[in-house]
């Protein structure tokens, strides 16, 4: 086996989650105040790959012989250059839905009305 175990279309993931709370009595209200931070430690964690490449960041399209042929194409072009167009491919291939959520920290207050 090479890998690590259900490995084999995507990397593994590992998140932690953190929330503190502590709840006081005031004036006939119970409030609390909270921290919760989601993906504590900032992981990047791949939810998807491309499946041309098996990579999250990349299709590989760029790197075959008719991506590259699509850039030198571009170049040729009086209207755009080659450059140009690898920069505006690689925005395309940058999709968030690949990740998971980045660190998240938030802070809130509980009020509940009665004791």
């Amino acid at each position: 086996t090479t890998g690590y175990v259900n490995s084999r279309n995507a990397p593994g993931t590992f998140r932690i989650d953190l929330k503190l709370e502590k709840s006081f009595a005031a004036g006939g209200f119970l409030v609390t105040p909270y921290l919760w931070v989601q993906n504590l430690t900032g992981a990047e964690n791949v939810n998807a790959v491309w499946r041309s490449s098996g990579d999250p960041h990349t299709t590989g399209f760029l790197n075959t012989a008719e991506g590259r042929a699509a850039i030198a194409s571009a170049e040729a072009s009086q209207t755009s250059s080659g450059e140009g167009y690898r920069q505006d491919y690689e925005s395309l291939e940058r999709d968030p839905i690949n990740f998971g959520i980045p660190r998240v920290i938030r802070l809130g207050l509980k009020v509940n009305l009665g004791l």
